[in-house]
């Protein structure tokens, strides 16, 4: 699963990279993944462009029936409310992924 995030209006961009990596991964990352990757974007952008995403995670889970339980947790209840805290914006794209390199 990939998270594209856009982060609360009025919060920097330092900011919005503590509430995530440092606070909110402590509620996220007891849900059985197998990989969670964050990555948080970068200034400048190509062109001093705004991005249309402050940041994505890469999650992993075993297979899909994992991360459906997962999503359907309490657990994952509680992390999904702390979003509110730095996101405005949170879309998800279920994905298969093919390593390349």
């Amino acid at each position: 699963m990939i998270a594209f995030v856009k982060r609360k209006a009025g919060l920097s961009r330092e900011e919005f990279k503590r509430l995530w990596v440092e606070e909110h991964t402590q509620l996220s990352k007891v849900l059985g993944m197998k990989g969670y990757r964050i990555n948080i974007a970068l200034e400048p952008q190509p062109g001093d462009n705004e991005p249309p995403y402050d940041g994505t995670a890469e999650i992993w889970w075993e297979d899909i029936e994992s991360m459906q339980a997962a999503l359907a947790s309490p657990q994952n209840e509680l992390a999904a409310a702390d979003v509110a805290r730095f996101a405005d914006v949170l879309h998800f794209v279920y994905t298969e992924e093919f390593v390349i390199l």
